[in-house]
């Protein structure tokens, strides 16, 4: 939940509000007057839980206005409470974005923008060699926070994230048997950025201001009331619990390919058919240890699926785990029905006709669904060999089936294949 003054707080809670959106592009600034219609469409993921997504934020922008040029264009999207200058709000930022215009020159017109945050740049999409240019430079082995500052510093973004303590020994490529002269040897920018989410449970994202964050599930203060909906409907029955993870570990020092498997029953083993609750995600320099805090992390946590369409506030952030109400219900041994659900997607839309308002979707994921998304393609291979790093003082050679006793004295399984 974005942080905010009490006095846009109160304003944006009350029954009757003045909304007041303003768009900033250069010299030119937007405002109610101006708007056609505004959408803003922020997600972490569409089909139920996950880490390691990449997806940019999305802005679509319809407004009578004067352009004194065609071409790109950033915009900065602001939203308050009231038009009297005493009395209103502070403004809170929406979003940065980067989006294309096209107008004569000087005429004032109806005019579409669509934009992207930075993430939705091509440049992104090209591949990290891990060269020495642009001032920035790496040489492994090094320490994942250093290849993060070296993806941004290339990708000229900024980020206050903090990596794990994790090292990484060669530079991960994406087919190790291709010609280093070959670009297509080697991930994209956002790939990495990937993996380095996905290590810490994490989704990358670009915030509000424009830097680049890693999305963890957080708990927030807050209640949704259904009567406080417009729409509204909470799924009871569809619960998602995390009860194991399935990482995919690439090219471990160019001996071959693996996967880790880790739950806390240390009876079951893994045999491709237990997709129930399992978070599966990539990264090429993983590590039994990165399982094992995942794990730490994610083991256990359970949500609901609900969605609602509320008016917009504002202050909704990717991640936040609400505590949806039912309170249009009957209380059930003196309480309604509610359920903690996570903002994997909120979707803002400003009108003159509809004024601000605020779509959220939380969705758990099935146990039909994460046998479709897994399926049976996970069968455990026996061929081969992967060296991985230890954990607690256990080594790890070849494939096959491990049970290890933690630090803290919880038996946890743990399968290579």
């Amino acid at each position: 939940m974005l942080k905010v003054s009490e006095k846009y707080k109160t304003m944006a809670e009350k029954d009757a509000r003045d909304v007041s959106i303003k768009i900033v592009m250069g010299k030119v600034v937007l405002t109610n007057d101006d708007i056609v219609e505004l959408n803003i469409y922020r997600s972490i993921g569409e089909s139920g839980f996950g880490i390691g997504s990449t997806a940019s934020a999305r802005v679509r922008l319809l407004a009578v206005m004067t352009l004194p040029y065609s071409g790109e264009v950033m915009m900065d999207v602001f939203v308050g409470f009231g038009f009297d200058e005493k009395n209103a709000s502070d403004y809170v930022q929406l979003g940065h974005f980067y989006g294309h215009a096209s107008n004569p020159s000087n005429k004032t017109a109806q005019v579409e923008i669509i934009g992207y945050d930075k993430l939705g740049s091509s440049a992104f999409n090209s591949r990290c060699t891990f060269a020495k240019a642009g001032g920035a430079e790496l040489t492994f082995p090094c320490s994942m926070q250093q290849m993060l500052e070296y993806v941004c510093k290339r990708r000229n973004i900024e980020t206050d994230f903090q990596c794990l303590g994790y090292n990484i020994s060669e530079m991960p490529v994406k087919y190790p048997s291709k010609d280093s002269a070959d670009y297509e040897k080697y991930y994209s920018y956002k790939e990495i950025i990937s993996f380095i989410a996905a290590a810490h449970g994490a989704n990358a994202a670009i915030d509000s201001v424009g830097k680049l964050v890693f999305i963890s599930a957080k708990k927030s203060e807050e209640k949704v009331n259904k009567s406080d909906c417009i729409e509204f409907a909470l799924t009871s029955a569809e619960k998602f619990t995390v009860k194991g993870i399935l990482l995919h570990v690439q090219n471990v020092l160019s001996t071959g390919s693996a996967n880790i498997f880790i739950n806390d029953d240390s009876k079951t083993a893994y045999d491709g058919e237990i997709s129930e609750g399992v978070v599966e995600t990539s990264c090429p320099f993983g590590s039994i240890e990165m399982a094992e805090n995942l794990w730490g992390q994610l083991g256990g946590f359970s949500y609901n699926s609900c969605e609602f369409t509320r008016r917009g506030r504002g202050w909704t952030e990717l991640g936040d785990i609400v505590t949806a109400v039912d309170d249009l219900k009957e209380k059930i041994n003196g309480e309604y029905i509610n359920r903690d659900v996570i903002v994997q997607t909120v979707e803002w839309g400003f009108s003159a006709e509809g004024g601000f308002m605020e779509h959220v979707i939380s969705k758990a994921e099935n146990s039909e669904e994460s046998g479709e998304r897994l399926g049976s393609a996970n069968a455990i291979s026996t061929d081969g060999g992967c060296s991985l790093p230890p954990v607690t003082g256990v080594t790890v050679n070849g494939f096959g089936d491990f049970t290890l006793d933690t630090n803290a004295g919880q038996e946890r399984y743990i399968a290579v294949f």
